[in-house]
């Protein structure tokens, strides 16, 4: 059987597909147990536990129906700025909820919110919330919701929930909002841990919930502590913060207490001798602490304190072995006088540049450790620690120059006597010397005296106090003063600059606008000049065209006349002679006649011609002024650097000053109105029933000459002659007469 090309190729090719299938290791015929949502894939191949990454409600509709044993639904990317709840609510097994990343701004659905009661965490990580009355309708209306999270959301404030709302969250973190208060009462008595770290809280009030166990105010702009009573507290964070004390804490439960990267200055640990339950202290990186009084508590089995200004310890300030010990980078002093202290924890120290003490008695003379250079910011604080080799001593402060004596602290009965010097030097427990607010006044030697109380054995140290100008030079731009005079005066070339630049153009602008304002002046002036010269121009061309007008037509008129009186004096000179010499004065009549038609066309003629040559030269004469001011007008936009909309509105202002419209096309008017000549020729010459009469005049019945009826003339009178009388029957010629058609 012949089988087609095409069709053996696509049978080749399937047969390739299937051996190479056939030919592989493992072949892969199990069905996964993730069914295949858009965006959203299972985590380690578990069905309950989801991810999804930009999806939208329709979505989740699908995921209901392709995973209804889901438990862990994190949704990464939402794609609304509302996310509705009640879109979870025939999702019967999900236990935990994380929508982060998104730009969610509202929780919709609450009103009608039915979740199963296995879902206790939610999560609104890195989104856009900010409405602290939606959360508290969500947590009223989910009553086994256990653990939220609200981390760097838009939240400012968090007030009260109402009277008929409960806040039923045991575990609350908002961490990284521009939270800035907080005016809670009664509703939120359930909640257990709360973590505000990195928020705007410059103190805490007091209506904070008692009912707390772990609390978190990591690196916030808090100054100063002052908690109410926390009796469940077991956890407390303060890290990173601006406290310089440790603060009062009235907390029996507590077990961690952890105060890191602090602006500490002066450690009392007698504060902590309360916390009876207290297990874990750490003073990590403290890199401002100075001075340390008291001991630690017997229960403490985890102690951390690094990087500080510490040189030595109080004899007794381990009075119990703890578990684990942290005490690096710290600079202490090897002299065994000042490593009492380390004997109960000797095993678990390594300090390799000292010789640890082995017993109290090697040590046997009083000594005194004072630092001897001490720098303080202007207008800073700092302590001066005044160490003894022995606690059973009386420490005393004195200012050098000049002499005067500014507390004492015994160590005995712990005691402080206060002196006469400043109020800005104050002695405080421990014996360290606490210098409140530095000035170019406290700028001195200082003078610590350690008496041994019942001996005469004192010992003697002396610090100097100097301003530390090193912030000058500080990397930290708003800390420095070098920097800051240097982008001062950045700042002041800059502004001067500007200023300069500012200065310079305003007066270029000033000048170009006094020169723009003198040149439009003149520009003006020569528009006014060239406007009169153009307008008495045209008057004078007008003026001299109706003269010439008028003279031609004055002309025309009196050559008709003399014309007319030439041809009525011939006229008169034959009336005498019509009877004698009829056919002569026919036939001479006729010659007249035509002598004075052929006379009238020529001074018509003549007349036309000189009305043309009048009009022609007023045009070139108009013409030629109309050049000018053309001309004129481009010569001032091309010197003066003008545009021509401006030089037109001058001379449109100029002629609305001398003459509208009306007045100019009435004017146009009088000038053409002198070529409206009347055109219509004269009336022909008829004959009259006399037959040697002319044409505009007959001679009647009582022989008088009379003018014709058809050309209307004014009366004539002409004797009557003798031959009328002799010859009555004969034709009667009019005497020759002016004719009046003219």
């Amino acid at each position: 059987m012949y089988l087609p090309h095409s069709l053996t190729l696509v049978l080749l090719s399937t047969l390739a597909t299937v051996n190479s299938l056939l030919n592989e290791d493992e072949v892969n015929l199990s069905t996964s147990l993730c069914p295949s949502v858009i965006g959203c894939q299972c985590e380690n191949e578990d069905p309950s536990r989801l991810f999804c990454k930009g999806i939208n409600p329709r979505v989740i509709k699908e995921i209901e129906l392709q995973y209804p044993r889901l438990s862990h639904l994190v949704i990464k990317e939402w794609s609304e700025s509302s996310f509705d709840l009640s879109l979870l609510s025939n999702l019967s097994s999900i236990s935990q909820l994380h929508v982060i990343n998104s730009w969610v701004e509202h929780l919709s659905g609450l009103t009608d919110l039915v979740l199963t009661p296995s879902l206790v965490d939610i999560s609104f990580d890195n989104n856009e919330l900010g409405n602290w009355t939606e959360i508290c309708i969500l947590s009223n209306r989910m009553p086994n919701l256990h653990k939220l999270s609200l981390n760097r959301n838009y939240f400012e404030s968090l007030v009260e929930c109402g009277k008929d709302t409960r806040f039923n969250v045991k575990e609350l973190s908002l961490n990284y909002n521009e939270i800035s208060s907080l005016s809670w009462n009664s509703s939120v008595s359930s909640l257990q841990s709360l973590s505000l770290d990195g928020t705007s809280l410059t103190s805490i009030s007091p209506s904070i919930p008692s009912s707390l166990i772990h609390l978190s105010l990591s690196s916030t702009p808090i100054q100063s502590l002052d908690l109410p009573s926390l009796p469940l507290l077991r956890s407390l964070d303060i890290s990173h913060t601006k406290l310089k004390s440790i603060p009062h804490l009235e907390t029996p439960l507590l077990e961690k207490f952890t105060m890191e990267r602090n602006q500490l200055l002066h450690a009392d640990i007698s504060y902590l001798s309360s916390l009876s339950s207290l297990i874990n202290l750490s003073l990590g990186e403290s890199v401002y602490l100075r001075s340390i009084h008291g001991h630690l508590p017997s229960s403490i089995q985890s102690f951390t304190l690094t990087h500080s200004h510490l040189s030595s310890l109080p004899p007794s300030f381990f009075r119990s072995v703890p578990s684990s010990l942290n005490i690096s980078h710290n600079e202490w002093l090897c002299s065994p006088c000042f490593l009492q202290w380390t004997l109960p924890i000797r095993h678990l120290l390594n300090l390799p540049n000292c010789t640890l003490p082995k017993t109290k008695n090697e040590c046997e003379k009083l000594e005194v450790n004072v630092p001897a250079r001490v720098s303080v910011v202007n207008g800073g604080e700092t302590y001066i620690e005044c160490d003894a080799s022995r606690e059973d001593v009386v420490v005393e402060w004195w200012l050098y120059r000049p002499a005067t004596f500014l507390g004492s602290f015994d160590h005995a009965t712990k005691g402080i006597m206060k002196g006469n010097g400043s109020e800005v030097l104050e002695v405080v427990a421990g014996g360290s010397l606490h210098i409140k607010l530095a000035s170019r006044d406290i700028v001195e030697r200082y003078v610590c005296i350690a008496r041994r109380s019942g001996s005469n054995e004192t010992a003697v140290q002396t610090a100097i106090v100097r301003l530390d100008f090193s912030q000058w030079y500080s990397i930290d731009i708003l800390d420095s003063v070098f920097w800051g005079c240097l982008m001062s005066a950045t700042l002041a070339c800059a502004a001067s600059f500007l200023l300069n630049i500012t200065w310079i153009l305003s007066r270029k602008s000033i000048l170009w606008w006094i020169q723009r304002a003198e040149r439009l002046s003149r520009v003006r002036k020569m528009v006014e000049a060239i406007e009169k010269y153009r307008q008495r121009q045209m008057y004078t061309i007008h003026d001299n065209y109706n003269k010439k007008v008028q003279t031609m037509r004055d002309t025309y008129h009196a050559q008709v006349d003399q014309l007319r009186v030439g041809y009525s004096s011939q006229v008169e000179r034959f009336r005498d002679y019509r009877t004698a010499q009829m056919e002569n004065v026919h036939s001479h009549l006729e010659t007249l006649r035509d002598n004075y038609q052929q006379q009238i066309h020529k001074v018509r003629d003549y007349g036309s011609r000189r009305a043309e040559m009048l009009w022609e030269s007023y045009e070139r004469q108009m013409n030629r002024v109309r050049m000018f001011n053309l001309q004129s007008r481009l010569k001032m936009m091309r010197q003066y650097n003008l545009k021509q909309r401006y030089i037109n509105k001058l001379f449109e202002s100029f002629q609305k000053d001398h003459a509208d419209a009306e007045t100019m096309r009435k004017h146009e008017e009088e000038v053409l109105a002198v070529l409206n000549l009347a055109d219509s020729k004269l009336p022909p010459l008829s004959r009259s029933p006399s037959f040697y009469s002319l044409p505009e005049y007959i001679v009647g019945e009582d022989g008088n000459l009379r003018p014709s009826p058809l050309v209307p003339s004014p009366p004539l009178a002409f004797p009557r002659s003798s031959r009328a009388n002799q010859s009555p029957t004969s034709s009667p010629s009019p005497p020759p007469g002016p004719s009046t058609a003219l």
